[in-house]
């Protein structure tokens, strides 16, 4: 496979048209709480086209992380093991620099995209009643904007993530840089995104 310079990531790092909103002169991130609705509407908007097969959304993203010099073995993890994730086995066997360098998916029931997130906080949490949206515990919301989404669109999580460690990123990016361009190369290659903003975030 043919290596290219890891600056093709910066054609990936743009944001979004609609993810955020401007007020007072400030940018704030799009939400699923209070008022807003534009998360919700685009996940309608992305729920109607048809969904890529898990399968071409694992190859793409493997072969993008091989363009930018990222080598990558995609792994499955039933929803039985995520709870028990060793982030810090699987940062060894890989040779991560952070345990929390890796991108992942959810698949909703609809077998759409649910999500594209870093980071080693994996969960197939969802809301069972509108009431929970807003709960919050100590480190905030109790429910992310992806589960609260799917709840919200009458599905549910397929019973499995796929996790991308993220061995070598490319000096002066960050994983959070590697799932934004992760995101954005898949929805140009017309692949359908029900949390579609989280990316940009």
């Amino acid at each position: 496979m043919k290596i290219i310079n890891p600056d093709t990531l910066q054609r990936y790092l743009y944001d979004l048209e609609g993810a955020y909103y401007y007020k007072d002169g400030r940018k704030y991130a799009q939400s699923v709480h209070g008022g807003s609705h534009s998360r919700l509407d685009k996940a309608r908007e992305q729920a109607q086209l048809q969904p890529t097969p898990v399968e071409k959304v694992v190859d793409l993203i493997v072969m993008f992380l091989g363009r930018v010099g990222i080598k990558t073995e995609p792994l499955e993890i039933p929803s039985s093991r995520i709870r028990d994730i060793d982030y810090r086995t699987i940062a060894a066997k890989y040779q991560l620099k952070d345990a929390r360098d890796l991108v992942w998916i959810k698949i909703a029931s609809n077998d759409a995209v649910g999500v594209v997130a870093t980071s080693a906080d994996i969960n197939l949490q969802l809301p069972s009643h509108p009431a929970d949206y807003s709960k919050r515990g100590s480190n905030g919301w109790v429910y992310n904007t992806a589960g609260i989404i799917v709840h919200k669109l009458g599905l549910s999580w397929l019973p499995f993530v796929i996790v991308f460690p993220l061995p070598h990123i490319p000096e002066g990016y960050t994983r959070h840089d590697i799932e934004h361009a992760v995101g954005n190369y898949l929805i140009e290659k017309h692949v359908p995104i029900l949390d579609y903003y989280s990316h940009c975030y």
